[in-house]
């Protein structure tokens, strides 16, 4: 089979250029963007926010502000309601560069929330990834023992 490709190697190939279109087309913008780096500790958001430098956002439901608290002085924008950027704005007084980290119960939501605020104008949303619970980027804002407040008016 000298001068021609086994149908398996033509296959392979192929397969491997959609791929890398893929990769190209869909996931290298966002590393461009910065989206891939977008990603904050709750040890780091603590401090930030102690310091006056980051709003924390929580994006859970009321029920779950009820259940665990909310992180010490953060804002609560959830991000199942329709109002959910007019509260942000709110939040953060209309200061769409204001830094500010989303977190939910193990970063799903949050994610979605970094998004519909990167979409809306923000311009200084992170990602506090590991959320209130913990996930695979971390223990969670509550087993690292950082300061919560109970949720009045929820």
């Amino acid at each position: 089979m000298t001068g021609s490709r086994s149908p398996i190697m033509t296959h392979r190939r192929t397969l491997l250029g959609c791929l890398l279109s893929v990769f190209v087309i869909f996931l290298l913008p966002d590393f461009a963007r910065g989206e891939g780096s977008k990603i904050i500790s709750a040890e780091q958001a603590k401090t930030q926010a102690a310091a006056g430098e980051l709003l924390i956002i929580d994006v859970r439901t009321s029920a779950e502000w009820r259940e665990t608290g909310v992180p010490q002085g953060a804002a609560r924008a959830n991000i199942f309601n329709a109002d959910f950027l007019e509260r942000v704005k709110r939040a953060v007084g209309a200061d769409l560069s204001r830094p500010i980290a989303v977190i939910c119960a193990r970063g799903n939501r949050s994610k979605r929330a970094e998004q519909l605020l990167s979409q809306a104008g923000f311009t200084a949303v992170q990602n506090i990834k590991e959320g209130m619970l913990g996930s695979t980027y971390g223990k969670g804002w509550l087993a690292g023992g950082h300061p919560t407040e109970g949720c009045t008016g929820c």
